[in-house]
């Protein structure tokens, strides 16, 4: 070696070792140059190369015949030894580099190859084969570090090996670390280390304890060891730790850390912990980073921990294992350890914890096996999180969650003792039996949120309410005693049990404000809804055996499965059970229950007393099955709806709520049940059928609605009452003893029927009972009528429809048969009448037969009275005065009945007719008064015969001719006007006749006796000829008149409309002279008469004839005013009138009319040459106008006008084109005949006997001459007028013998 090359080494140690270096020239190649060097080094360290390998035959001391400072620099060479290769002093410092030791054999105590007490360093030194071996203690097979004589020792080993190295001693001794062995004695002093760096331990043994490595420290110093990046590979010993063991005694202190260490393979073969042994003392160890994999040991496969403070983290274990018998394939615990990020891959034994054991996991860690105890002293605490994969029922000790997580995942069965999740998260997914107690007081506990779960919750294990619990789809929850508390913020998707089929379990369910839940079964236990809702759904089961409690506003919902609620049911009054589907039992339950709502499903009472009370129901979809021996009652408004596939067979109590009972007639045998209604609601729904039966009861104050096609039926002794909050529209059948009473209960306002055979109706305090028809009957039993209370009859019920055993009747009650049908009615025993009571019949007034009570016995106890109040007439109308007729047909008549009838009068075609007692039964009926319409035939007549008065005033009153006088006296003009308005002649002549047109209408008013007031109606044309006047003796002239015409008129009074249409002719004379005129009328017809009463109508006609006769008298007060008195007289027949009419079916007549007619009259004339103006005053009196007639059997009183009438009116007259004259006139009436009346008319002039002749010539001097009113003068050439004013002077011219009117004036 150059100087070059020592100088380079030189100064690189001394750099590494920043010491005194003293360079050896040459490089050493055998022992004796090595000590050689060594010793004859003069600085305080020394450092040497190895050039070749060397075989030593005497150990190394360093700081003896050395340097304190002693460094080899091996150089790959290989350095072997017959004893102790290397003694390393206190307070020395022996370094070693890149240097193999190999199969050294030391027979000292300790140390195979090395031992050292001072400072040594070892870099890339591989120990391969040393063997420490004495027949005494030894440790150590590559080297012992022992602290002694109050010196630290110091240890580095870097990128070393460790091979094969092993201790040896007798059975009796002890021989620790097959590679290294650590110790420090009792007077040990300061701190020790050991730092252990890139290094590979493999293949070591010792016959004692520590394979690769022993440590025992006595203290009182500590001991501080540091392995990194190390492997331990294949290391064994037959006592603790296969590969390390660690012990202390005394006040001995070590603290060992493990940093990304791999063990691999160790065992200790006949003790414990294959890879690391901390068998006692005050030791602290952390291992990091590291691998265990495939360790053996008999207890604690990977580590054995007797220690109480060992903390591993982020390391593998995986393979480890026991031997048979073995416990803790990965760790056998007997201290206290801290797991964190730890993952024990090995799916056998992973962690034994022995006797009074802790063990605190934090960060994730993963126990693919199980973990088990010695007992149940030991204890588990888990802050990160903790997955488990194995079965740990064999852990009997406490485990508690402080927070973090524990997964118990599909393979997994849990810890075998106590557990308590303080917080955290717990995941359940494992169907694996859970035996223990497991206590969650906070955080999370998630229930098959990854695969199939079931979590047994055992006696004293609980879920309280802070927990926030999901219990997924997959998941389930087994209480087998334990108790679990769900509120809102809880998930309940899979299933809770209590127990099975066949077992009853315990355990408590408490539901605190969970809405929404998954499966429950529960047979046995307590489930307790304290707020929220409880859902039992399909496949659901809660069996008797269950206490289930219900506190008020919490919500047990049955929306299908199978519920039973039993005898230890606590269920609060506010409390609500909802029935939607499913199936409710209640069984063996007496206490108080609260709200029950019930829209579908089924409810089973079973033994029990059952309420639906305040809003609560059972509505119709519902199957009830009440049994036997359970009562349910309805009170406070809740409501019950009972149908076709309910089964009543107990009681139904009724205090205050609704029954709706729709149950049809087909099922009703499957009912034998009873109903006590006391008060509430009681609807019998259509269709519905019901047998009320003893002790069944239906108290008055139940609000009673049986509805249309709904029947009831009574029987047994049981009671049914209605009043007049009741409805009655369906069947009541009271047939075997049953009692009805009604209060004030009208069921034909309803439609209601009843059928009684055998039993008592006892109808009450105004009742109105209506029977009518076939299926409305009473045909036996007895009957009570009381209180102002009625039985009607209807038209429906025939003879052998109404049949009573007994009939009582008491203080004004009724019964009425009046309708329509004659019947006679059966009263087998006695008929009981107490007080004034009614009864209305009917009658056959044509037969002269009435209703008829046919009665065995009529009795009163007091004085009782059996008044007609009422009756009718059916049939043909009555055609006779008075009927005869027998109501109470009895075999014996008590003194004390009394029969009576009311004052009442029944309208018929004919007349008015009331009933009167005839005494013993019999009664009679007369006829008290006429009905106006009998009168028809007379009235028409009557009222025909005065429009016959009014035609014979407008014919009389026609003719007006002028008189001799001459037409320039003024006073002439219309001096023959009577009543109505006259045709004045002015141009033309009316001695030569003419033609004329007479029309009229009336609206007028007719009083008649026999209290009628008629309003007629007439209306009519005449057309009349008048014939050229005929002069006679005297004076006298006479002008003949003849007419026809057309007649019509209506009547209406009382209810009767009649018309009459008709015809007549007539001739008539009229005598005048001077200021007299005289008219004499004869005249014929007939009519046809129409007459329409209550929907019939008659058809009738008749006949009549008669004279009249006028006179009138002109007085002339003024030029232009005339006074006209008159005198008017008639006679008229009128013929009788015969038909058959359906109105009463019978046959009718009136009489002849023979009337005579008398009026006076005066007239008021104003007239001018072409018109005039006139009023009219007239009194009509009849002397002899009376009808009579006849109607059946019954003759009619007579019917005339009650009184004459006076008439009085207006007219005018006016001249058209000298031909045509017309008229207007009006004319009231009053008094017997009250209207007025309207006529006007036209009258065309000319000569008969030359009709179509000219305006009339001037007058030759005989007609001038025999006019004594003209004075004309006549001249040849000249004619004048000398009579006539200057305004009227006419001019005349002669022309060829003509005397020509040039002009006239009419001012």
């Amino acid at each position: 070696m150059n100087n070059k090359k020592i100088k380079l080494i030189a100064i690189s140690v001394a750099v590494v070792l920043s010491t005194q270096i003293v360079l050896a020239e040459d490089l050493i190649n055998d022992f004796g140059g090595l000590t050689d060097a060594l010793k004859n080094a003069t600085g305080a360290s020394v450092t040497v190369k190895l050039g070749s390998d060397i075989s030593a035959t005497a150990p190394i001391t360093t700081g003896s015949n050395t340097p304190k400072s002693v460094t080899i620099l091996g150089e790959g060479k290989k350095y072997t030894s017959t004893t102790l290769a290397f003694d390393v002093k206190p307070n020395t410092i022996l370094t070693l580099n890149n240097i193999t030791l190999d199969s050294i054999q030391h027979a000292s105590s300790w140390g195979g190859a090395m031992y050292n007490e001072g400072t040594l360093i070892l870099d890339n030194v591989t120990f391969n084969n040393d063997i420490a071996k004495t027949s005494r203690a030894v440790g150590g097979g590559a080297m012992a570090l022992v602290a002694t004589k109050g010196n630290a020792v110091s240890t580095t080993i870097k990128n070393s090996t460790f091979t094969n190295n092993s201790t040896e001693s007798s059975p009796g001794y002890k021989n620790n670390g097959g590679a290294i062995y650590v110790y420090g004695t009792s007077g040990q002093v300061g701190n020790n280390t050991l730092n252990i760096s890139g290094s590979h331990f493999e293949s070591n043994h010792t016959n004692k304890t520590g394979g690769a490595i022993g440590v025992n420290n006595l203290g009182p110093s500590d001991f501080e060891i540091k392995i990194k990046d190390t492997t331990f590979t294949n290391n064994n010993s037959p006592g603790y730790g296969g590969a390390i063991d660690v012990t202390t005694g005394g006040t001995g202190n070590v603290t060992i850390n493990f940093d990304n260490a791999t063990f691999n393979s160790n065992e200790s073969s006949g003790s414990d912990g294959g890879a690391i042994a901390y068998e006692k003392g005050n030791i602290t160890s952390n291992i990091i980073n590291s691998t265990f994999t495939n360790n053996t040991a008999n207890n604690g496969g990977a580590i054995y921990n007797g220690i109480k403070n060992l903390t591993i983290s982020n390391t593998i274990f995986d393979g480890n294992k026991t031997n048979d018998g073995g416990k803790g394939g990965a760790i056998y615990n007997a201290g206290n350890i801290s797991l964190s990020q730890t993952e024990f891959k090995q799916s056998s034994d992973t962690i034994y914890m022995a006797n009074d054991s802790t063990a605190d996991f934090s960060g994730t860690n993963t126990l693919n096996g199980s973990i088990s105890s010695e007992n149940a002293t030991s204890e588990i605490k888990n802050k990160g999180t903790l997955i488990l994969n194995a079965d740990n029922s064999g852990y009997t000790g406490t485990y508690t969650q402080e927070s973090g997580q524990t997964d118990v995942n599909e393979s997994s069965t849990f810890f075998g003792g106590e557990t308590t999740i303080a917080d955290g998260v717990l995941n359940w997914n494992t169907l694996k039996n859970y035996n223990s107690t497991l206590k969650v007081e906070k955080g999370s506990l998630n229930i098959g949120n990854v695969s199939k779960a079931s979590l047994s919750l055992n006696n004293n294990s609980y879920i309280k309410k802070d927990t926030l619990v999901n219990i997924n789809s997959k998941g389930e929850i087994k209480l087998n005693g334990g108790s679990i508390t769900l509120d809102d913020n809880d998930i309940w998707a899979g299933n809770i049990s209590i127990g099975d089929e066949n077992t009853v379990g315990s355990g408590t369910l408490t539901i605190d404000g969970l809405t929404s839940n998954g499966g429950i079964f529960a047979n046995g236990g307590t489930i307790d809804i304290i707020s929220g809702r409880l859902t039992a759904s399909a496949g659901d089961v809660i069996k008797e055996a269950t206490t289930v409690k219900i506190k008020d506003d919490a919500l047990l919902a049955v929306r299908g499965g199978d519920v039973t609620l039993g005898t230890t049911t606590d269920w609060a009054s506010n409390g609500g059970v909802l029935l939607t589907d499913g199936t409710l039992t209640v069984k063996d339950f007496a206490s108080s229950n609260g709200i029950f709502q019930a829209n579908s499903g089924k409810l089973m009472l079973e033994n029990s007393t059952f309420t639906v009370g305040k809003d609560s129901f059972i509505n119709s979809s519902v199957e009830t099955n009440i049994d036997s021996n359970s009562k349910l009652q309805i009170t406070d408004n809740g409501w019950v709806t009972i149908g076709d596939n309910d089964i009543w067979n107990g009681e139904v109590s009724l205090a205050g709520g609704t029954l709706n009972y729709e149950r049809t007639e087909s099922t009703s045998s499957t009912m034998t049940g009873d109903l006590i209604a006391t008060s509430g609601n009681l609807n019998l729904l259509k269709n519905s059928y019901i047998n009320i039966k003893s002790p069944s009861n239906i108290a008055q104050a139940v609000s009673v609605d049986i509805q249309k096609g709904a029947t009831v039926e009574i029987s047994n002794g049981a009671e049914f009452n209605l009043d007049s909050n009741d409805k009655w529209n369906g069947l009541i059948k009271n047939e075997l003893d049953g009692i009805l009473k009604t209060d004030n209960v009208n069921n034909s306002a309803f439609g209601g029927m009843l059928q009684q055979n055998k039993g008592v109706s006892i109808f009450d305090n105004n009742s109105n009972i209506t029977i009518d028809g076939k299926d409305s009957y009473i045909l036996g039993g007895t009957v009570e009528i009381k209180n102002g209370s009625a039985l009607n009859i209807g038209s429906g019920v025939a003879d052998n429809h109404f049949f009573v055993s007994d009939l009582n009747m008491t203080n004004n009650s009724a019964l009425n048969a009046m309708n329509s049908v004659l019947n006679k009615y059966q009263i087998s025993n006695d008929m009981i009448v107490e007080g004034k009571n009614n009864l209305s019949i009917d009658i056959d007034g044509r037969n002269k037969v009435g209703d008829a009570f046919i009665i065995n016995n009529l009795t009163s106890n007091t004085n009782g009275t059996l008044n007609v109040d009422d009756f009718n007439f059916i049939g043909l109308a009555p055609i006779d005065r008075q009927l005869r007729f027998r109501v109470f047909d009895a075999n014996q008549i008590d003194d004390n009945v009394k029969f009576t009838a009311t004052d009442k009068q029944i309208f018929t075609p004919i007349g008015y007719y009331d009933i009167q007692s005839a005494g013993g039964g019999w009664y009679t009926s007369n006829m008290v008064k006429y009905n106006p319409q009998v009168f028809r035939g007379q009235v028409a007549t009557m009222a025909t015969y005065n429009n016959q008065l009014m035609i014979d005033e407008y014919v009389l009153n026609h003719v007006m001719l002028e008189s001799e006088q001459s037409l320039a006296q003024s006073k002439n003009t219309n001096k023959y006007a009577a009543t109505l308005p006259q045709f004045a002649p002015y141009q033309y002549r009316k001695e030569d006749g003419g033609l004329w047109f007479k029309s009229y209408v009336n609206f007028e008013s007719l009083s008649m006796t026999q209290g009628l007031k008629v309003g007629n109606n007439s209306y009519g044309s005449l057309i009349g000829a008048d014939f050229p006047v005929i002069n006679m003796k005297r004076g006298w002239k006479f002008m003949p008149t003849a007419y026809i015409g057309y007649n019509g008129a209506h009547q209406t009074f009382n209810g009767v409309g009649m018309y009459q249409n008709g015809g007549q002719g007539g001739v008539m004379g009229t005598f005048m002279k001077n200021d007299f005129i005289g008219s004499v009328l004869a005249y014929g017809g007939g009519y046809n008469n129409e007459m329409s009463v209550a929907g019939y109508t008659d058809h009738t006609g008749n006949w009549f004839a008669g004279t009249a006769a006028k006179l009138a008298y002109n007085l002339h007060a003024t030029k232009h005013f005339t006074i006209q008195p008159t005198a008017f007289v008639s006679y008229n027949i009128f013929g009788k009138q015969h038909w058959g009419t359906d109105y009463g079916a019978m046959s009718m007549n009136s009489g002849l009319l023979n009337g005579i007619n008398v009026a006076p009259g005066v007239n008021f004339i104003y007239a001018r040459e072409t018109w005039s103006a006139y009023a009219t005053f007239q009194y009509m009196y009849n002397i002899n106008d009376q009808v009579g007639g006849k109607a059946g059997n019954v003759d009619l009183a007579s019917v005339e006008m009650k009184h004459g009438y006076i008439q009085y009116g207006v007219g005018v007259t006016k001249t058209w084109k000298d031909r045509l004259n017309s008229f207007f006139q009006i004319v009231f009436r009053n008094g017997g005949r009250t209207g007025v009346g309207f006529q006007l008319g036209l009258n065309y002039s000319f000569d008969w006997t030359n009709p179509f002749k000219s305006k009339s010539k001037t007058k030759s001097k005989s007609e001038l001459k025999n006019n004594a009113n003209s004075q004309a003068i006549v001249k040849p050439q000249k004619t004048i007028i000398k009579a006539m004013s200057v305004e009227q002077r006419t001019a005349y011219q002669q022309k060829d013998g003509k005397t020509v009117i040039k002009s006239l004036s009419m001012k």
